[in-house]
C-alpha cells in the first residue's frame, strides 16, 4: 500500500456556522407565534382606535354618523313582560263572578303556578251536546270581558262523567269533552280574550281523581265540567 495516500495533517474541526442560521429560524418562529397570539386576543377598544385612525388617513372626507336609539324601551323588559298576578286575579274573579247567576256556581281554585276556574258542564251545555245554552253564552260573555286584558296563557280542558256517550254526533266521551273545550275557548276569544287558547279533551280520565267525600250523584255532576286554566306565564298572540 502506498503511504502517500495517508495525510499527515490533523482533521479539521466541524463548522458551527449552521447554528447561527438555526437560531435565526427559531427566533423568527417564536416571533411569528407571538404575533398570532396577540392577534387572537385583540382588545376591542384598541382595535376600534386603529380602525378609526386608518379611516381618517385613508378617507379624511368621510363623516361618521352616530345614530341614537329612538326608543327608551329595553328589549329585555319587552320579552320578559310579566303576566297578571294570580292572587290578585283570583280576588277580582271571585268578586265579579258571584254577581252572575251562572258563574256564581263556578269554583275558583288557586295553585302555585296556575289558577283554575271550574265551570259546571250542566249549566253550559245540554246533555250530550257541545252547543252552549243562551244563559251560558251570557255567562261566557261576562267571563270573556273579565279576561280580555290578561297577558296570561289560558288553557281550556273539557271533562265528562264515565257514562258512555249516547246519541248525538259524538262517539266517545273524549270527542265530547274536546268539542266542549273548543266551544268555550272560541266563546272566550269572541267575547274579549285575544291571545291563543289551547283546548284539551280529557273525557272521563280525571273522574277517579275526584274526592270520594263528594256524594256519588254530585261527583257525576262535578265530572261534567270545563276547566279554564290561567297560568302564571305570558300567553302567545
Amino acid at each position: 500500500m502506498d503511504d502517500s495516500s495517508f495525510s499527515s495533517e490533523p482533521p479539521k474541526a466541524a463548522s458551527t456556522a449552521w447554528m447561527v442560521t438555526f437560531a435565526d429560524m427559531i427566533s423568527l418562529l417564536l416571533t411569528f407565534f407571538v404575533m398570532l397570539f396577540s392577534m387572537s386576543t385583540v382588545a376591542s377598544e384598541k382595535w376600534e382606535d386603529v380602525v378609526r385612525a386608518l379611516e381618517q388617513n385613508l378617507n379624511p372626507g368621510r363623516k361618521t354618523l352616530h345614530v341614537e336609539p329612538t326608543s327608551t324601551h329595553d328589549i329585555r323588559s319587552v320579552f320578559n313582560e310579566q303576566a297578571t298576578d294570580l292572587i290578585y286575579l283570583a280576588a277580582v274573579l271571585r268578586e265579579q263572578m258571584v254577581k252572575d247567576p251562572t258563574l256564581s256556581r263556578s269554583q275558583v281554585t288557586e295553585y302555585e303556578k296556575y289558577l283554575l276556574i271550574s265551570l259546571p258542564g250542566d249549566i253550559l251545555f245540554d246533555r250530550g251536546t257541545a252547543s252552549v245554552t243562551p244563559s251560558a253564552r251570557h255567562a261566557l260573555f261576562t267571563l270573556g270581558g273579565l279576561l280580555q286584558n290578561l297577558r296570561n296563557q289560558i288553557d281550556v280542558i273539557g271533562h265528562t262523567d264515565p257514562l258512555p256517550a249516547q246519541g248525538g254526533r259524538f262517539t266517545s266521551n273524549w270527542e265530547l269533552s274536546l268539542a266542549r273545550a273548543v266551544t268555550v275557548a272560541e266563546e272566550l276569544r269572541h267575547f274579549g280574550y285575544r291571545k291563543k287558547i289551547i283546548a284539551y279533551g280529557q273525557g272521563d280520565a280525571r273522574f277517579e281523581n275526584l274526592s270520594m267525600a263528594i256524594p256519588e250523584s254530585h261527583r257525576f255532576e262535578v265530572a261534567r265540567r270545563v276547566d279554564i286554566v290561567i297560568r302564571n306565564s305570558k300567553g302567545d298572540e
